[in-house]
């Protein structure tokens, strides 16, 4: 075989009820876990003293039973964005003598590989038996992912949860990938052949602010249900607000991702009710009369909006062009922020790109996706979030 492999033997005692009735198991001295590099780590006792150290930090557990459930490198990663700590350790479950290459491919990726026999069920009983008493052996683990498309690793999470471990459930179904997230009580949904990168923070909150902008000027109300925002956020970029904030704050939900930048937001609850509402900021400011600049170039802005006329791609995009070459002027650089461009185009047409290609073009994505499609214009991503500027044939 291509990689190291713990043979089931060596767990045999590490049986469910005594995981159960024992805050800790001792095992044989001689006992240890062989790493996928090579190296041995700490036997039972070693982990026992180590478990009175504060220094070690907090870390998750992927436990995976990979005859029922094969996750690549993205959907490992999008697996990390969602928990609150990071996967330090990786274990894997199969007779590999029938998986091919796949314990090659999992112990070049860091994974430990435990060997189990032949039969249905062997790799989610084994799994069970190790997982109940993972935490013996790593003391500072406060989150485990069980993944498993059988689930029946009821017993397991159970188990885990009664010693204080965070688990996640982690199963398969068709062609998506959906992670049951207990510290947000809602499933996370990932499909491995559609992976999207998440933006930066900042084109992430220039998103947030324009889907609110156009929710605003339908409603004719500033605030705005948050359930609303996300549901919208989600269908124009791939990826949820959890996800945004799990990579970019982590540890927080995605409320405060809303909370956390004061500067854009205000948020709300009402009274004896759960819904949260959001409003932008700077519609709280204009609506104490503050920023009287402001606010008369916007009533300027909103008598010169005319009604955007638009029947091809190629009208939509020369628009853009226009634009751009006028924004472009004003800053004298040769290229803007995509946030930028996405709200000049609203103000000066009414109306948001997103809107135009769904209502009027019948196209699916949003402006990113658009300018990426455009040989117009070529798209750059920065420390500062995207960048839009002229694809060099275009320039003249």
């Amino acid at each position: 075989m291509g990689a190291n492999l713990l043979e089931s033997s060596s767990f045999i005692q590490l049986k469910l009820e005594i995981s159960q009735l024992l805050p800790l198991v001792e095992l044989p001295q001689e006992f240890e876990w062989q790493s996928s590099n090579g190296t041995k780590s700490q036997s039972a006792n070693a982990a026992k003293v180590d478990s009175g150290s504060n220094t070690s930090p907090a870390i998750a557990i992927l436990l995976l039973d990979a005859e029922n459930l094969q996750i690549d490198v993205k959907t490992e990663q999008f697996l990390a964005q969602n928990c609150a700590y990071p996967i330090q350790i990786k274990i894997a479950f199969a007779n590999w003598r029938n998986m091919g290459k796949q314990d090659v491919e999992l112990h070049k990726r860091g994974y430990e590989l435990i060997h189990v026999p032949a039969g249905k069920d062997s790799a989610d009983v084994k799994m069970a038996t190790v997982g109940s008493s993972i935490f013996v052996h790593y003391p500072t683990a406060k989150e485990v992912l069980v993944c498993s498309s059988d689930r029946v690793m009821t017993h397991l999470c159970t188990t885990l949860k009664t010693h204080g471990l965070t688990v996640y459930l982690v199963h398969k179904q068709e062609k998506l990938i959906q992670v049951w997230n207990p510290r947000t009580g809602k499933t996370e949904i990932f499909n491995p052949e559609k992976s999207v990168e998440i933006h930066s923070l900042n084109d992430c909150i220039g998103h947030l602010k324009r889907i609110m902008q156009d929710e605003q000027q339908n409603t004719g109300n500033q605030w705005v249900e948050l359930v609303k925002v996300s549901k919208k956020f989600q269908q124009e970029n791939g990826f949820t607000i959890s996800q945004v904030t799990s990579k970019h704050l982590p540890g927080k939900k995605a409320r405060e991702l809303f909370s956390s930048h004061p500067e854009h937001f205000v948020i709300h609850q009402l009274p004896n009710q759960t819904g949260l509402y959001v409003a932008l900021f700077q519609s709280e400011e204009l609506g104490r009369g503050k920023q009287e600049s402001l606010n008369s170039r916007e009533v300027e802005t909103t008598h010169q909006q005319t009604t955007f006329k638009v029947s091809s791609s190629s009208d939509l995009e020369k628009a853009l062009l226009n634009l751009f070459h006028e924004m472009a002027a004003q800053s004298k650089q040769p290229s803007i922020p995509l946030t930028l461009l996405g709200d000049g185009f609203r103000k000066q047409h009414g109306q948001a790109v997103n809107t135009v290609l769904k209502e009027k073009l019948k196209l699916t994505g949003n402006l990113t996706k658009f300018l990426q499609n455009s040989d117009a214009f070529k798209l750059e991503l920065s420390d500062k979030g995207w960048q839009v500027a002229i694809a060099a044939k275009t320039q003249k």
